[in-house]
């Protein structure tokens, strides 16, 4: 069984996403972990999107979990992503100019911090949320997730700890 990390933010519940996993389903067994970069003041909203396109995907019996993050993308996904549990990563964004992380390279960003296998889609912007937060991804990692990450256990390059 695959197992795809899959991070969005205002496109998680998007149609174009789900069936697209679905589909995926179809052809070979997948397990999917959704992981939604949320700030504090947009937690609650994403939290629900996260909720409803979880149960959307267990409806339709795909093995799925989701997980809310941090706020910044590339931190949220590194904080979550270990290569031994995940296969691959598929980043999901709006198309062209109206999306901000791709504005910021965040496809890109994510591979080069994880070393993953990472896939890019963008869905349609009237599938997705509207904005809730700010407009602009942060740039920088955020002082207290930024050290919460280097409490992380170092692990060799199969992703088991050393020692």
């Amino acid at each position: 069984m695959t197992h795809v990390l899959v991070i969005a933010n205002r496109t998680i519940g998007a149609s174009a996403l789900l069936l697209a996993l679905r589909r995926r389903c179809e052809r070979e067994p997948v397990r999917y972990t959704l992981l939604v970069p949320a700030a504090a003041s947009e937690r609650q909203a994403a939290g629900e999107r996260l909720d409803e396109a979880v149960a959307t995907l267990t409806s339709w019996s795909i093995e799925a979990a989701g997980l809310l993050g941090a706020a910044d993308p590339v931190v949220a996904t590194k904080e979550e992503y270990d290569n031994a549990r995940y296969d691959e990563i598929l980043v999901v964004t709006l198309p062209g100019e109206s999306s901000m992380w791709l504005q910021h390279g965040v496809p890109a960003r994510v591979q080069q911090a994880t070393g993953a296998v990472v896939h890019h889609i963008t869905v349609p912007a009237e599938q997705a949320a509207p904005p809730s937060g700010p407009s602009v991804a942060p740039r920088h990692e955020p002082v207290l997730e930024g050290m919460l990450g280097l409490l992380k256990v170092d692990t060799n390059r199969i992703g088991h700890p050393y020692g």
